[in-house]
């Protein structure tokens, strides 16, 4: 036979093994050849639906210290603690009342670890919140991630999830420090004086 017959042969022999191995499932070739799938970040929604409407009545209760209630019935944001109630600074509250209407699910936890572990058993702070449109969303709020990114909230319906910690943290600030609204107090030397005219 001559040389390029035997190389022709061979090179018909190998073409047929790689047809032959690429027919069976599961092959190394196969899998290499296939493009990686780009991972995807799913939306998990929010703890408030957006369409529920702007917060006009908060309640935080601390597991330690004392609970706020922050209402907005009247057009104004009205603090109460059991110390004090007053009008609250509008601005510390409208942005804790848009950080809840923009409170997104991080990622949700499954299977659940042990409620204690994350601070959840007891909660450290129990809160509602009353929207524009009549409804009430309950959740409770846990301890920091690990990483301290977010914080373990319990939904009502029992959910474990985990949501952003910047718009947790400026809830939490009502209840630390209740934002009553500062007016300034004149002080009796501070009534101006007549200048006598010549």
């Amino acid at each position: 036979m001559r040389r390029s017959t035997v190389v022709m042969l061979l090179l018909l022999v190998v073409v047929a093994a790689l047809y032959w191995y690429m027919q069976q499932p599961e092959n190394v070739i196969e899998r290499v050849l296939q493009p990686t799938p780009t991972a995807t970040k799913a939306d998990l929604g929010y703890i408030i639906a957006p369409e529920k409407g702007q917060p006009t009545r908060i309640v935080i209760e601390p597991a330690q210290g004392s609970p706020i209630t922050l209402d907005k019935t009247s057009g104004i944001w009205l603090l109460t603690t059991p110390e004090k109630n007053g009008p609250a600074d509008p601005n510390s509250v409208d942005l804790a009342a848009t950080g809840l209407t923009a409170l997104r699910i991080l990622s949700k936890i499954e299977p659940a670890p042990p409620l204690s572990q994350i601070g959840l058993e007891p909660p450290a702070y129990r809160v509602s919140v009353t929207m524009s449109d009549g409804s009430k969303v309950d959740f409770h709020v846990g301890a920091k991630t690990v990483t301290q990114s977010g914080y373990y909230i319990r939904t009502a319906d029992g959910n474990l999830v985990v949501t952003a910690a910047y718009n947790i943290d400026s809830l939490l600030k009502l209840a630390g420090e209740p934002p009553f609204l500062q007016t300034a107090t004149p002080t009796p030397d501070s009534t101006p004086q007549a200048t006598p005219t010549p």
